[in-house]
């Protein structure tokens, strides 16, 4: 089963993106626990395309949406964000799996840690970049 939202790049959204990915976990039998890790990781996503997606170049204020996919199979649960601004770099993947939280948390610096945090927490996650289109699939198995 697939659901689908797009919203205004803006954090005053946040909210109704969490509220409708509850709605879908409790209407298609998902644990409480994984749907509060469902929540905690799409919360995080999508702050980080609406943070960050379009700090450089000229975007209109149409132009700066963000596209929120959830499919839903026997199997696994996909959560997609997606965007039309600058994009991520192409070593996303790689820079996060080298990280150094420990050093982070010496160093005292805040934030950087939202995809790190979703790389956790999920199974599997993918960064792609297509057509203008940059997004993030995050995969949870069901079990």
């Amino acid at each position: 089963m697939n659901f689908f939202m797009q919203i205004p790049a803006q954090k005053q959204y946040l909210s109704i993106v969490r509220m409708f990915l509850k709605n879908v976990c409790d209407l298609n039998g998902i644990s409480e626990k994984k749907r509060d890790d469902l929540i905690s990781v799409l919360g995080e996503a999508v702050s980080n395309a609406v943070k960050h997606a379009y700090t450089v170049g000229d975007y209109s204020e149409d132009e700066k949406i963000v596209d929120v996919e959830i499919d839903i199979n026997n199997d696994a649960i996909y959560l997609k964000v997606s965007d039309y601004g600058c994009g991520f770099p192409d070593d996303m993947s790689e820079k996060f799996d080298a990280i150094k939280i420990d050093e982070k948390v010496k160093m005292r610096k805040s934030g950087g840690l939202g995809i790190y945090m979703i790389k956790k927490i999920s199974d599997e996650v993918e960064f792609k970049k297509e057509d203008g289109k940059n997004s993030v699939i995050i995969k949870f198995l069901r079990n």
